[in-house]
């Protein structure tokens, strides 16, 4: 990718998102990961002691505040990483909310990695 194809006006810019979710979505998530009937708490939202959520269903609403530099080609794109904070675990139904920040831009040649 030429330097003259990089939109560096992103670098510093954050953007925030929200994400509700309820019992529904946080089982069906943890059944998307694997959890099986004998995981209850993560299957059942009655079990006693309450439903559990996995801490990596904070990848699901991360994707909320994603944004990317104007002319991303979403086709070639390679997720390299994302880093969470969780304060507390998941109720089975909420309100998160999301931000994502441009820290960097840095140009590959043919590619670019936006950090």
């Amino acid at each position: 990718m030429s330097k003259s194809k990089l939109d560096l006006s992103s670098i510093g810019k954050t953007n925030e998102g929200t994400f509700k979710y309820d019992w529904k979505r946080a089982v069906l998530y943890n059944l998307g990961i694997g959890a099986q009937a004998e995981d209850l708490p993560f299957v059942y939202e009655r079990v006693k002691g309450g439903l559990k959520v996995f801490p990596s269903f904070a990848t699901i609403a991360g994707g909320s505040a994603l944004f990317f530099p104007g002319g991303t080609d979403f086709v070639r794109l390679l997720h390299g990483e994302q880093l969470i904070r969780l304060y507390k675990p998941f109720s089975p139904k909420g309100t998160i909310k999301t931000e994502a920040l441009v820290e960097n831009i840095f140009d590959k040649g043919k590619a670019a990695v936006i950090h």
